[in-house]
This record gives C-alpha cells, structure tokens and sequence, in this order.
C-alpha cells in the first residue's frame, strides 16, 4: 500500500513537471505592428498582404517557430502561430513582408522595395519579449 501511493505522488509530480514544461515553451506573447515609410506615414496599398516574423537560432532539437498576420489598409497587423492574434513565443526574429497577390489579371503597382519579400535581404529583425509587443517597421517605398 505504501509502494503505490508513493508510485501515484511520484507520477502526478511527474505528470505536473511535464505539463508545466510543456506550457512555458507554447507561451505566446502578443505582437502588433505596423508598416511605415521613412517619414512615418503609415504603408498603404498592401492590404491582404503578409508579415512573417521567422524565429532566429535556437537549440538543435528545437524546430524554429514562424507567426504571420495579415496586413489592414492602414498598414496594421497582428501576429498568429496556433491561433488568430495568439502572437509568438519570445525571442529573436527575422521579418519578411509578402505583397497581396492580384486578384485579376492586372498586376499591383509596387508599394515597397521588393528586398522585403524575402528573410535574407529583407534586413529587418525584432525581439519578441515578455508582455505586450507593438512594432513601428520603416520600409523603403519601391523604386
């Protein structure tokens, strides 16, 4: 009788340490932004558009986490990994902006400078941190 209560406490601190782990790892913190020119006025013309924040180095076994948010008219966004607006674990991140696809056959004069569309000359990086994220992100208009 003594061997199995302490066999069940030892499994429900088990099972506890491994289900407090597991929380602290899915954490997000919530992450906004918005898209500006150099002279601050907000990035239009890029509603339906993406931005992707990819997350930099981090352990061998771990798989880097990628959160995105659709851009609003005004430049706007919200960042998901799971789940709508659930934001993104903290650390450091990469950051590409995808332009709206066309919807017909007439092509969407550009916005931004099209470095933006890809991580490797995109050249921008934030830090997602513990509590509320808001991000002012000054891109170049295109050429």
């Amino acid at each position: 009788m003594k061997t199995t209560r302490i066999s069940i406490a030892g499994c429900t601190l088990a099972l506890l340490a491994f289900a407090l782990g597991c929380g602290a790892s899915s954490k997000f913190e919530p992450v906004t932004g918005e898209l500006v020119f150099p002279d601050g006025t907000p990035v239009s013309g890029l509603e339906g558009g993406q931005v992707t924040f990819r997350q930099q180095s981090i352990g061998k076994e771990e798989v880097p986490v990628s959160a995105s948010g659709s851009i609003d008219a005004q430049g706007k966004f919200s960042l998901a990994t799971e789940q709508l607006n659930d934001g993104a674990p903290i650390g450091t991140y990469d950051i590409l902006i995808k332009v709206p696809e066309p919807s017909g056959d007439v092509p969407l004069p550009p916005v931004i400078h099209a470095k933006y569309g890809k991580f490797e000359t995109a050249g921008i990086s934030q830090e997602v941190k513990e509590g509320t994220n808001h991000f002012k992100i000054t891109v170049e208009p295109a050429r």
